[in-house]
């Protein structure tokens, strides 16, 4: 857990060297074996000296703090609501590997024009501290996906070569194109090493490209996502901010104009 002391030199050390915001990626797991791959590369990740927040949006069994064999008690959406602080719902697995859920958050968005406001303010606080935002996206569901994920500019879909995996990726991938908006989508298989895995990753590329019009950068890790577009103008936490904001916005007056 990052205490304030910690944010605060964090924050002046940043403004010393004049960092980046974090940058930004979505990852949605697809198929059994998928949270594990990705919980290992995120570990991975920490390990090399990156320091990443990871927003949970799944509350079932299975999730990422399951895998990281954590437990979180807070939302985040309880520090956007003033009813803790917001270190009280960043939970540290292991050095330089924070996690927050965000599942309630995802699900209010958008709906109250206040919350809105604070979860914008807070977010902001929130860019010092880590060098990348990982959103570990629930897909799948009638609605689709959430703003905290959608607003991503990137997307990594992790999948294997199992059949009801590669099925799950394309209904999610379908999903993502039919939100439209400009974001870098890549894909990588989680079991590289299995008999045809790299042919069937190319004929999901190939697929999604002639059906979706849609291209999938393939790659082997977290990391090649991340490096996908990296600091260009909108990769980062604060371009981030402010499409999620935009998005939010929208779902606010879409809201009172169903109660009016």
């Amino acid at each position: 857990m990052m205490d304030k002391r910690f944010q605060d030199q964090a924050q002046g050390l940043r403004q010393l060297l004049h960092a980046a915001p974090p940058e930004v990626l979505a990852v949605l797991p697809c198929g059994q074996g998928s949270m594990n791959w990705v919980a290992g590369q995120l570990r991975a990740r920490a390990a090399s000296g990156a320091r990443i927040l990871a927003m949970e949006e799944r509350r079932a069994y299975g999730n990422l703090a399951d895998c990281l064999g954590i437990s979180p008690r807070f939302d985040l959406a309880a520090a956007m609501r003033g009813e803790l602080p917001l270190d009280a719902c960043i939970h540290e697995s292991v050095a330089g590997l924070d996690v927050t859920l965000v599942a309630a958050l995802a699900d209010a968005l958008g709906k109250d024009r206040i919350f809105n406001q604070r979860c914008e303010a807070q977010l902001r606080v929130l860019r010092s501290g880590w060098d990348e935002w990982v959103v570990l996206a629930r897909g799948g569901s009638i609605e689709g996906f959430s703003q905290l994920s959608l607003a991503s500019p990137r997307f990594l879909v992790a999948l294997s070569s199992d059949p009801m995996s590669l099925t799950a990726a394309y209904a999610c991938l379908k999903q993502i194109a039919a939100a439209g908006g400009e974001r870098l989508v890549s894909i990588c298989m989680t079991d590289a090493e299995a008999p045809h895995a790299r042919q069937t990753l190319q004929r999901l590329c190939d697929v999604v490209l002639q059906r979706l019009d849609m291209p999938l950068q393939p790659v082997s890790s977290v990391g090649e996502a991340l490096a996908c577009g990296r600091h260009e103008p909108g990769s980062g936490a604060d371009a981030y901010i402010d499409r999620l904001v935009r998005a939010a916005a929208g779902g606010a007056r879409q809201g009172l104009a169903a109660k009016g």
